[in-house]
C-alpha cells in the first residue's frame, strides 16, 4: 500500500489531536493534530517509497 504512511499519519494526528482537544478543552486541536498527521505521514510515505 503507497497510501499507509498517509494513513498512519492521519490516524495519529486525529488521536494526538483529540487527546490535546480533551487536556486543554480547545477543540480547534484536532484539526491541527490532523494536519500535522498528514504532513508527517506525506514525509513517512515519502520516505518508505524512495
Amino acid at each position: 500500500m503507497e497510501n499507509q504512511g498517509l494513513a498512519w499519519g492521519i490516524a495519529w494526528g486525529l488521536l494526538a489531536g483529540a487527546a490535546l482537544a480533551v487536556v486543554f478543552d480547545n477543540w480547534l486541536l484536532p484539526g491541527v493534530g490532523m494536519m500535522l498527521g498528514i504532513l508527517i505521514g506525506m514525509m513517512v510515505d515519502r520516505r518508505g517509497s524512495s
